[in-house]
Formats: structure tokens, C-alpha cells, sequence
């Protein structure tokens, strides 16, 4: 018996449908368990926020670079070429200005004053100059989480303290000419072993906005808020009960254990008493972001808000913050967008 092509080829696309029905059906509902654990029961009300214009178009084209923003002044990792990194400037009035400086990897660039530029990586502070040899080291804090500038003299940082079962984290107030550490908010004991664990149980990020700053933690469920004087002003406590990141160590290397650590926060900021956060327990496939708000005396969950995302992504897709022209912006896979309210 002879087969000829034609005979079987029906047969062959039904089986192919078959198969890429079951693949998208095991997909979604893989994905979708994954992002439903702790998820947020959230009151949603109406919202006057709304996604705007977006910037930098330009520069994500090819690819996605490193975005910073410091006092009204874009700066734009460009990418490394001959032993320099190269950065675009753009100020407020939107001139551009290009440069190159020494290239070390992991550097995020956290403040500028003249032609001195401040890094932060590897628990390390370091200092760089514009068209000179010139590389600084400084020692913040022994064991360093992240740092934020709050002027050309004061940081706010995070830091590991103390040594073995007296480790513990904590937010510290610092000025560059002063070499001790002055604790705003000391963090409760957690059952991490070392300085590496800590690092990435509370992974997260330093914003200043408003008068206000917060360090979001990505994989547990608080916010803490400070003043811009570097005061600590409340801990707010997401409502997605996440618990701690479970850890494990494998030959050199310490990573997060799966299916038991879960991000929980992309970002937040502060406006009208309000804590605004950016939760990551929301649904995968939704092009929309979505707020929830949380009251800054009280610590208490007040209300969640719909912002269709306009094609500018999702809670899962946000990478950060920024203000540009005292406008806040929502940086995500898909580029660069402004958070506007009516």
C-alpha cells in the first residue's frame, strides 16, 4: 500500500492543532497559577491616573539601556565600546550631551555633582571623572545593600550590621564627611545566615519623589517610606502575605529556591498622603497597570486603580521610576512613559 502526501497531510495539521491547543492551554494555566499565588483581594475604585506620552523612543530601537534620573537630568548607558562606557545627558530643557567614562561592570550610576560621577556596585561607592583618570573607592558601610543620595553630602542606605546571629539589616542616615553610620530604622531578626542571603532576600530599590522616599522590597511585601531628609516615616506592609524568600545554596553559589520566593513589589511613590504601589500579584496577560494605594499615616490598604497600559506594558514588565521635568515616568520592557493625573 502506497501513501501518498495528500492522504495524510489532513491528518498531520489536525494533530499539529491538537498539540498547540494542549501547548497553550498547559501554558496559560501554568502561568496563570503561578501569578495567582498570594494574590491581592483589592477594592478597585475609579482612577484619575493615566499613562501619557512616551520618551526616548529613540533609544529603544535596538535595545534596552540603562536608564537613570537625577535631579530633573536624564542619564543613558549607552553600552561599552573600547574600555569606556557611553552615556547620553539629557537635561530639562531636552539638550543632549554625549561622553564616555572608565568601564567597570555592575555599575549603577546614583549621583552627579559637576564633572564627578557616583556609582554603586559591589558594595562599593565608587567615584569617577569626567576626561580625567580619576577612580575612587569608598567603604559606606561594611556590608552594603543599596544607597541613595539625598544632596551632595547625605546618603541614605541600606546595610547589613553587626556579625553572626547578631546580623541584622538596617536603614542608615550618613554625611560624606562623617565616618559613622547613624541608624533611622534597625530591621527585625530573619533567619538569614550571611550578607549574601540578606542581599537578596531584600532586593529592591531607592525612589525619591514628592518630598518623599521609599526603598521597595521585589520579593517581600513591604515598602518603607522616609522623608527626604533621610527620617523614617512608616513601613507599609503590602496586602499579598508573600512570605520570606527561601534560599539555597548550591556548590558557590546561593539562588532563589523555586516555587517557594515570589516577587511581590515593582515599584512605588508617594502623592496626595498616599503610598502608590505597583504590586506583582496581579494577572499576567492584562494590558493594564495596576495601583494600589495605601494610606502614608496609617500603614492601611485604602483602594486599588485601573490604568490602561496604552501599549506601554504591565505591573510585570515595570524596571523603575523616574521624573524628568518634575514628571513622573514609568520605565518597562516597552519603553519610557509618563504617569500623568487629572
Amino acid at each position: 500500500m502506497r501513501f501518498r502526501i495528500k492522504d495524510i497531510v489532513p491528518f498531520a495539521v489536525i494533530l499539529l492543532a491538537a498539540f498547540a491547543i494542549l501547548w497553550v492551554y498547559f501554558y496559560f494555566i501554568n502561568h496563570e497559577s503561578r501569578v495567582l499565588a498570594y494574590p491581592i483581594e483589592r477594592e478597585f475604585k475609579p482612577c484619575k491616573f493615566r499613562i501619557g506620552d512616551q520618551i526616548l523612543k529613540d533609544y529603544f530601537t535596538t535595545s534596552h539601556p540603562s536608564i537613570y534620573s537625577i535631579n530633573n537630568v536624564i542619564y543613558i548607558n549607552r553600552g561599552q565600546a573600547k574600555g569606556q562606557t557611553h552615556w547620553t545627558e539629557i537635561d530639562s530643557l531636552g539638550r543632549t550631551s554625549d561622553y564616555g567614562l572608565d568601564h567597570r561592570e555592575g555599575l549603577s550610576l546614583r549621583w552627579r555633582i559637576g564633572d564627578r560621577f557616583f556609582f554603586f556596585a559591589d558594595n562599593s561607592y565608587i567615584e569617577m571623572w569626567l576626561n580625567r583618570d580619576i577612580v575612587r573607592s569608598y567603604n559606606l558601610a561594611d556590608s552594603l545593600i543599596d544607597v541613595i543620595c539625598l544632596s551632595n553630602t547625605e546618603k541614605l542606605l541600606l546595610a547589613q550590621v553587626g556579625t553572626g546571629a547578631a546580623a541584622h539589616l538596617q536603614f542608615a542616615y550618613r554625611k560624606n564627611e562623617d565616618p559613622n553610620l547613624y541608624s533611622v530604622l534597625a530591621l527585625p531578626s530573619d533567619g538569614y545566615n550571611s550578607y549574601l542571603e540578606r542581599l537578596m532576600a531584600y532586593d529592591g530599590a531607592f525612589f525619591s519623589y514628592g518630598g518623599y522616599v521609599t526603598y521597595t522590597s521585589y520579593h517581600t511585601p513591604w515598602v518603607w517610606v522616609f522623608s527626604s531628609d533621610g527620617k523614617y516615616i512608616q513601613t507599609i506592609t503590602t496586602r499579598d502575605s508573600v512570605p520570606m524568600p527561601s534560599l539555597i545554596h548550591y556548590e558557590n553559589a546561593v539562588l532563589y529556591k523555586r516555587g517557594e520566593t515570589f516577587n511581590t513589589n515593582a515599584a512605588s511613590f508617594i502623592q496626595d498622603g498616599l503610598v502608590y504601589v505597583f504590586s506583582q500579584r496581579v494577572d499576567q496577560f492584562n494590558d493594564e497597570f495596576v495601583l494600589d494605594a495605601y494610606n502614608l499615616k496609617t500603614g492601611r490598604y485604602t483602594a486599588s486603580y485601573h490604568i490602561p497600559a496604552q501599549g506601554a506594558g504591565s505591573n510585570l514588565a515595570i524596571y523603575s521610576l523616574h521624573v524628568y521635568n518634575d514628571t513622573l515616568y514609568v520605565e518597562s520592557e516597552d519603553g519610557v512613559f509618563a504617569l500623568l493625573k487629572d
